[in-house]
């Protein structure tokens, strides 16, 4: 397994309740050097308070509340590490998340991103839940360069700007692995962003526009020519380009 540095970025707003349980699973992963960015992104509850715990194992950012792609981009502005890496602060990471995903760089030499499969879960977590691939910054490891690839995260979006970027990273023809591995255990509570349907759709909307806005404007590989899958697997299909690009 290699042994580059890597970032881990956190983005946390009035996370109090969940934060300790994200960052307690990056620190129980088989690897380093590994450094921890946490961005709190303008909390009003006792985040700051939970995380001096942390204190030497942390980056700790403070910034004016912005929305979940700034934090996140604040984060990009302080990584040091090759390889970056992203955990929602109500998330919990699989122990072999990147034992799994950094052998896959071992394995294709032109790899830029690697997509696990996540689960569901409220309460108590168990593993025995369906497994589902989604296009999440959680699921992923990447290397560093890919994001002055494909760019920063769309500040305009508050909800589905991880499915932007992946949607620009296909623009740019980077390499994807998907393997089937759970990776990400995604906590389903109250406060999920996602439980406004409304909200919600509004987003996917706005997503989708901005696609079609880049195919007119000359984007190549755009995902509105992309085949609709009717499950997963195709899903996975479309998304694991790798092997295409070890071929050249």
């Amino acid at each position: 397994m290699t042994e580059s540095l890597l970032s881990v970025i956190i983005p946390v707003y009035n996370g109090e309740r969940y934060i300790s349980d994200a960052i307690d699973s990056v620190l129980a992963q088989n690897y380093s050097p590994i450094e921890i960015i946490v961005v709190d992104d303008g909390s009003t509850d006792s985040t700051k308070k939970v995380l001096k715990k942390y204190k030497d194992q942390i980056v700790y950012i403070y910034k004016k509340n912005g929305g979940i792609s700034s934090a996140r981009n604040a984060g990009l502005d302080a990584v040091k590490g090759e390889f970056i890496a992203f955990i929602d602060a109500d998330d919990i990471w699989h122990p072999s998340k990147l034992k799994k995903q950094f052998s896959l760089f071992d394995e294709y030499k032109s790899l830029e991103i690697a997509i696990g499969l996540s689960i569901d879960f409220e309460g108590t977590l168990i593993e025995k839940k369906e497994k589902t691939f989604r296009l999440t910054l959680g699921n992923s490891l990447f290397k560093k360069p890919v994001f002055k690839k494909v760019g920063r995260f769309d500040e305009e979006l508050e909800l589905g700007e991880d499915t932007d970027w992946f949607f620009r990273a296909r623009e740019n023809n980077i390499s994807v692995a998907v393997h089937k591995d759970v990776v990400t255990f995604y906590r389903r509570h109250d406060n999920n962003i996602t439980k406004d349907k409304k909200k919600f759709n509004f987003y996917v909307f706005k997503v989708l526009k901005k696609a079609k806005d880049r195919k007119r404007n000359g984007s190549s590989g755009s995902v509105t020519d992309m085949a609709k899958p009717n499950n997963m697997e195709e899903l996975i299909e479309i998304w694991h380009t790798v092997e295409k690009f070890e071929k050249k």
